[in-house]
């Protein structure tokens, strides 16, 4: 069996649930780690790439350098970049706005809902359009819906 995979800056892991330091330090409710940034090509942990002892504990924590053992990680070939913010979404029609919120509102996982998203996007072959439009129907989830894979 193979070992752990090099890390390529996938951020997989973090955008998928805050690791435990990122718990400790934002609190319990964040659905997004605050720390984790792009670079415009990969992702990187502000609390590992703090000078001194201070990354170097995190680092060892969070065992980042170990390499990826995610099997479901599909984002490691294509890097995906951040979701934007709803001020950084295109203007779309304020019909279609209208549908993907209540889309959000819907019990839906994330993941069927980004699947349909992205086949609309092939039927519009309009690129990247499914990444505007998750956008704007993940600010309008509740709370209270959980995820069906994290």
């Amino acid at each position: 069996m193979a070992g752990p995979r090099e890390c390529v800056g996938c951020g997989y892991c973090c955008r998928k649930a805050p690791c435990v330091a990122a718990v400790r330090i934002y609190g319990n409710g964040i659905a997004s780690c605050p720390a984790l940034e792009w670079d415009g090509s990969r992702y990187w942990c502000r609390l590992c790439r703090m000078p001194g002892n201070l990354g170097s504990e995190y680092r060892k924590e969070l065992a980042v350098g170990e390499g990826c053992c995610c099997g479901l990680n599909t984002d490691r070939a294509n890097i995906p970049p951040p979701v934007p913010k709803a001020e950084d979404i295109p203007q779309l029609p304020k019909e279609l706005v209208a549908v993907l919120r209540a889309l959000g509102g819907e019990f839906m996982s994330s993941d069927a809902l980004h699947l349909a998203l992205m086949r609309a996007e092939r039927i519009l072959d309009r690129p990247g359009f499914a990444r505007y439009c998750f956008a704007v129907v993940t600010e309008s989830r509740p709370k209270g819906i959980g995820e069906f894979m994290g």
